[in-house]
């Protein structure tokens, strides 16, 4: 639990360069780019509202920004919300209900999004994830 604290204030202070005990969701959003996860300003504003109840978005304490930090790697940058919407698409195209997208479901989702692509380059894209079988949810 120590090793965690120090860990995460350690990160903290990347972002909190000026010193002042705070960091804002913009500042947020360049460190978790820098750890690979890609998430829009918007959605780490609506996990700022889930994780502290307010609408105005605000800089973050230390805790608050430890919260934020959780939710984002928990849920790939997903709010909860945004996570909802996917999860529904994803059902759409889990059409064995396995809750694995095989090869022949993603090119059926690529297609119907209006994407041209042949069984190959989706057999390898699924190939390339790493799974043979498919997509897990």
């Amino acid at each position: 639990r120590r090793h965690r604290h120090a860990f995460m204030q350690k990160i903290f202070s990347e972002v909190d360069q000026d010193g002042s005990k705070s960091v804002s969701l913009e500042e947020i959003v360049v460190l978790l780019g820098r750890r690979g996860i890609t998430p829009v300003l918007s959605c780490v504003e609506r996990i700022f509202r889930e994780v502290t109840g307010e609408r105005t978005v605000r800089d973050l304490s230390f805790d608050e920004f430890v919260q934020i930090y959780d939710v984002v790697q928990a849920r790939a940058g997903f709010s909860e919300h945004d996570l909802a919407r996917l999860r529904k698409v994803w059902s759409r195209y889990d059409q064995d209900g396995n809750q694995v997208l095989s090869a022949d479901e993603v090119r059926l989702a690529l297609d119907w999004q209006g994407f041209v692509v042949d069984s190959v380059e989706v057999e390898s894209l699924v190939h390339e994830v790493g799974q043979r079988k498919g997509l897990n949810q």
